[in-house]
């Protein structure tokens, strides 16, 4: 099943590029502050991050915002806030996780024809929180984020955007390390 939805994907992304036109890439501005945001989906494999969340390891409610700013050639300084949620039944007993994470760091990228590639590099803090049975657990971890993704454009300052991130949180404080993939699709305005 995972392998037919990284097939699609593939097929998608091969079709957009195929379909690009090089003419439309000499009118973006690519010198202005870009905002983006929209959907995140993450997926924590070995629920290290909070061992409260046992065999738990998808969150399907997330969201994505943050600026980036063009700061030489092709390279973007960007700053990246994040949430996801997930909530469930323990016991009659009702019990949220949440994370949020503040990361910045650097984008660099191409043109192919009106689409634009890109790879990231961020660092930051990830803040996970569960409550169940009336108490609260939390910790902060160092965060570490790579991914890459593309931006198709709608108009000339608006368009969409996908991209597809891994997240590494060194051991700390007696915790294991954890590794998170991450999926997220939006906008951005330029």
């Amino acid at each position: 099943m995972r392998h037919r939805w990284i097939g699609l994907w593939a097929g998608w992304f091969a079709a957009m590029l195929m379909c690009s036109s090089p003419a439309h890439a000499q009118t973006t501005n690519r010198d202005a502050l870009e905002i983006f945001g929209g959907y995140s989906y993450l997926r924590d494999p070995g629920n290290a991050l909070l061992a409260e969340t046992a065999n738990d390891d998808v969150y399907p409610l997330g969201w994505f915002a943050g600026a980036a700013h063009r700061i030489w050639r092709r390279v973007d300084l960007v700053g990246e806030l994040g949430g996801q949620y997930e909530s469930g039944v323990t016991f009659n007993e009702d019990a949220t996780f949440s994370l949020h994470s503040f990361l910045g760091g650097g984008r660099s990228g191409f043109q192919w024809g009106p689409t634009s590639l890109f790879a990231q590099a961020l660092t930051g803090v990830t803040y996970g929180r569960a409550t169940a049975f009336g108490t609260t657990v939390s910790t902060t971890r160092l965060t570490l984020q790579g991914g890459a993704g593309f931006d198709y454009p709608i108009t000339t300052r608006f368009g969409t955007r996908v991209q597809v991130d891994y997240r590494l949180m060194p051991p700390s404080g007696g915790s294991e390390l954890t590794s998170q993939f991450r999926v997220a699709a939006g906008v951005f305005f330029r």
